[in-house]
Parts: C-alpha cells; sequence; structure tokens
C-alpha cells in the first residue's frame, strides 16, 4: 500500500512516517497541500493521510480543489492535533 503523507510538521511527520515504515507501508510526504497536487499527478497512492492546518494550501483547500478538479479519487483521511470540537 502506498501512503502520501501531507504534513508541515517534521516532528509529526517523523512519528507518523515511523509507523507507516514499521507497519510495512511506502509512503511519501508533502509539507503542503500544493505539493501534495504535484505528487498525486505524478503518482498514485492508495490512501492520503492529510493535516488540516498548513502553510499555501492547507488540508481543506487540498480536497476542494480535488472536488474541483478530480485529481485523485484514494480515501483522504484527515490529521489534526486541534483539540476543540469545533475545529475537529
Amino acid at each position: 500500500m502506498k501512503v502520501l503523507l501531507v504534513d508541515d510538521s517534521n516532528s509529526i511527520a517523523m512519528v507518523v512516517g515511523q509507523m507507516l515504515t514499521q507497519a510495512g507501508f511506502e509512503f511519501d510526504r508533502a509539507e503542503n497541500g500544493k505539493i501534495a497536487i504535484d505528487k498525486v499527478k505524478a503518482s498514485s497512492y492508495d490512501v492520503i493521510l492529510l493535516d488540516w492546518n498548513m502553510p499555501e494550501m492547507d488540508g481543506l483547500e487540498f480536497l476542494e480543489f480535488n472536488l474541483e478538479n478530480k485529481i485523485t479519487d484514494c480515501p483522504v483521511i484527515m490529521m489534526t492535533t486541534e483539540n476543540k470540537p469545533e475545529k475537529i
């Protein structure tokens, strides 16, 4: 299974990336939604792990772009360190 990890936090990406590797998954990383768009256009993924808050293009903007342009139909799992119910 090939995963695209989209997160601007190096520490979160390191922890999640290590977990993915230990579970036997192959993964690529993008630091924001704009980079993720380029990666999705260049390769196919089985799932995208997408952070909500990022510079350049956040997770919601990436989802909206994908809905309008249909660059991928793979499942997307949102991730966030937000802890307020209205943000989640």
